[in-house]
């Protein structure tokens, strides 16, 4: 080991630093800092880097994670690979609240600075908004899950909220329409509420194809991906040169609002991400969300909705779920039905997902 010297990395109110020669530093605190090791990657997906630390101008990354006996946490940092994005960088300086006035004690080699009397705040921690004790004991991801479906579901109905709820849904509804239909090679160009969409040529059904291809081929090392893209692969060409892909295009729409929804709640499990960004992904998730589900509920059991969606149009033709029945000769409440199944199972497993199950960090406050 090679302990901090001049120009280097410094410890900060007692933590013990000392520098490999890779470069690596080995940090110990006298606490938990809530910052997160690199998550490793698999055959389908590539590794997540820890939490970005600054000391000074230099920047590191989290690798490893290790609690100590008698709460003391022990951090492995490396220099930041270049091949990571970097979303938010932690200045070491920062982590930490201003020291006590009185000296601090120290405990097993490691400088621990005196607790604050009952109901008194920290030395330099911001003030905290009361909660309710049970809520506090919740989960940071629980909370801001909650209080995202709470503003979507309970007051998405009223002024402005639906206002802006609506925007977010057309602008992933339209989007989603033009791009099934760019993929199946159909040039298309999204307007306010509908898309226009051209005659499909062959040649751009080729270059997607070949495109496919050449993803497969590039990837080709993580296998849950390649084995996709290889199925993507066989049926692409008996749906693209059939009218099943227009039924594709039809449910582009929905479909792309169900997807963004999922990607939005799995973002408020990624506690490397500031507070305000993780509440604003649980809100425009549980819009894009709620907006589905009631709908489609409503085309299932609501006579008097389903009667206007039937009769209305802002194409003036019929809507994307009528589409789908009409061709396939089945009722719309079994298009609907179906939809519905894809709206609950989609957001469900990208919440449940073992990846977005972690402990570490969990309750980190970033502002």
């Amino acid at each position: 080991m090679i302990p901090s010297g001049n120009g280097g990395p410094a410890p900060l109110f007692g933590d013990l630093l000392e520098r490999d020669e890779d470069g690596r530093i080995h940090l110990r605190c006298d606490g938990s800092r809530g910052w997160t090791g690199r998550r490793p990657g698999s055959h389908s997906s590539p590794p997540f880097p820890g939490t970005a630390v600054s000391f000074g101008e230099e920047l590191f990354e989290v690798l490893e994670v290790q609690v100590l006996p008698g709460g003391a946490v022990s951090y492995l940092l490396a220099p930041w690979d270049e091949r990571f994005l970097v979303r938010s960088v932690v200045p070491y300086k920062e982590s930490y609240l201003e020291p006590a006035a009185v000296p601090s004690k120290m405990v097993q080699g490691v400088r621990r600075r005196p607790a604050p009397a009952a109901g008194e705040p920290a030395a330099g921690a911001p003030a905290r908004v009361s909660l309710p004790p049970f809520l506090l004991r919740l989960p940071l991801t629980v909370r801001l899950l909650g209080a995202g479906a709470l503003i979507a579901i309970g007051l998405g109905w009223f002024f402005p909220i639906r206002i802006f709820r609506e925007g977010i849904s057309f602008l992933v509804h339209e989007l989603g329409h033009t791009v099934v239909s760019l993929f199946f090679g159909r040039f298309a160009l999204p307007a306010v509420v509908l898309t226009i969409t051209f005659d499909q040529t062959v040649i751009s059904v080729l270059c997607v194809w070949l495109g496919l291809g050449a993803l497969t081929w590039y990837f080709r090392e993580y296998e849950g991906f390649r084995n996709v893209m290889i199925g993507l692969l066989v049926i692409y060409p008996f749906v693209a040169f059939t009218s099943l892909h227009v039924r594709m295009i039809d449910l582009g729409g929905h479909a792309a609002e169900v997807v963004m929804a999922a990607v939005f709640l799995v973002r408020v499990f990624h506690d490397e991400r500031k507070v305000w960004e993780r509440a604003v992904y649980s809100l425009l998730g549980w819009f894009l969300w709620e907006r589905n589900a009631v709908m489609f509920t409503r085309l299932m059991f609501d006579e008097e909705y389903k009667g206007l969606y039937y009769t209305f149009s802002t194409t003036g033709g019929d809507n994307d779920l009528v589409k789908v029945a009409k061709a396939y000769g089945v009722s719309l409440e079994s298009v609907a039905f179906f939809c519905l199944m894809v709206t609950l199972a989609v957001p469900a497993w990208a919440l449940f997902h073992p990846r977005n199950r972690r402990a570490d960090g969990e309750n980190t406050v970033k502002c």
